[in-house]
């Protein structure tokens, strides 16, 4: 499509029920957040506070319980925002984008697979209280993790192979939790990918 299409196309789109399902969760995650400052609560303590110091020197290996990605994000985000935004409000920026992305590809991938009312489930994902925005408040490495996952698996159902392995590989160093769930992807992929339903 040309670029001229496509932004008629981006002129042209309503506002549809996966829009309401981010607004909501936009609107929780300032109230955490919110709630975070007026209670004191300090974001930069435990694994937040290793990825953190991580980040400052990215390319030296740090600690064997983690991994490097999210370092390179942080370093990433910190360097074109030029240090200027609090550290605790840049991690839950760059976490919260993470969600978004996410639920974008889950919805996509919901609608992909032709599931009637698949609201219900980008609403589920998004707004789960221990897996969805609050990872968000919270900034660890799972919100990015997260959204390489939506996108390989998304990649997965649309058959772009070096885009799904790119991601999968990304999440791999992300979060240990994906290395098994690695093994599902792989395991779909021999199998073609050809699962839809009808609901």
């Amino acid at each position: 499509r040309s670029m001229e299409a496509r932004a008629i196309s981006v002129r042209q789109r309503q506002p549809d029920e996966t829009d309401k399902i981010v607004l909501a969760g936009v609107a929780v995650f300032v109230a955490i957040a919110i709630f975070f400052r007026i209670i004191g609560f300090e974001l930069i303590r435990s694994d937040v506070r290793d990825y953190v110091l991580w980040s400052h020197e990215w390319w030296h290996t740090q600690d064997p319980f983690h991994l490097p990605v999210y370092p390179v994000v942080i370093w990433f985000a910190r360097s074109i925002t030029l240090d200027l935004l609090d550290q605790g409000l840049l991690l839950q920026l760059v976490a919260v984008a993470a969600w978004w992305v996410s639920v974008y590809y889950v919805a996509r991938t919901l609608e992909l697979l032709k599931i009637r009312n698949y609201e219900w489930g980008v609403a589920l994902y998004a707004l789960f209280p221990f897996i969805g925005v609050s990872y968000a408040a919270w900034p660890i490495s799972d919100s990015i993790c997260h959204a390489l996952t939506a996108y390989a698996l998304y990649c997965m159902y649309r058959k772009a192979w070096p885009q799904m392995t790119v991601a999968l590989g990304l999440a791999i160093l992300t979060h240990k939790a994906l290395w098994p769930v690695s093994l599902l992807f792989g395991a779909l992929y021999q199998g073609g990918a050809e699962l839809s339903f009808d609901m």
